[in-house]
């Protein structure tokens, strides 16, 4: 007997996901466990709002850490220049680790948003340039999904 639900957004969000596809409209929870599963998958395409939540996530998680650290590491008591690069060192460890184990899962989601818009993962060296490379991307992971961008996706 064949099976007739209607397809409903959860079910179509499942398939998604188990597709590797992009998943439109993605909770935070989701945004985040396709970010963890695929840490280093460059192929593909990654939609908005997996992109935005993971980076909201990322944010919260360093503001936090900073202020961890800023909350265990006392105040230098002299101001001379070796116990403050101490003291910020000290300070910005965690958060360092923190953004070290993220790297190459937030270069292969961001190579995936652009992939998503259309555009080949090499435009992901565009935030290198000095000065306008960071605005560049912001504005390049913010365009909408474009049509010419599932050939990047990947077929079965």
């Amino acid at each position: 007997m064949p099976n007739h639900q209607p397809v409903t957004a959860t079910r179509a969000a499942a398939s998604a996901e188990d597709r590797g596809d992009a998943l439109y409209g993605a909770t935070p929870l989701q945004a985040w466990r396709r970010f963890v599963t695929k840490y280093v998958a460059f192929s593909g395409r990654a939609s908005r709002s997996e992109f935005w939540w993971w980076l909201l996530a990322f944010a919260v998680v360093s503001i936090v850490l900073g202020l961890v650290n800023k909350a265990i590491v006392p105040a230098p008591a002299s101001g001379d220049t070796a116990t403050v690069r101490a003291y910020s060192l000290q300070t910005s460890i965690l958060q360092l680790i923190w953004a070290l184990l993220n790297f190459v899962g937030a270069a292969a989601l961001t190579v995936r948003r652009l992939h998503d818009i259309g555009l080949s993962g090499g435009w992901w060296f565009v935030q290198l340039v000095p000065g306008i490379g960071s605005i560049a991307m912001i504005v390049l992971v913010a365009l909408p999904t474009a049509a010419s961008g599932a050939r990047f996706e990947r077929r079965r």
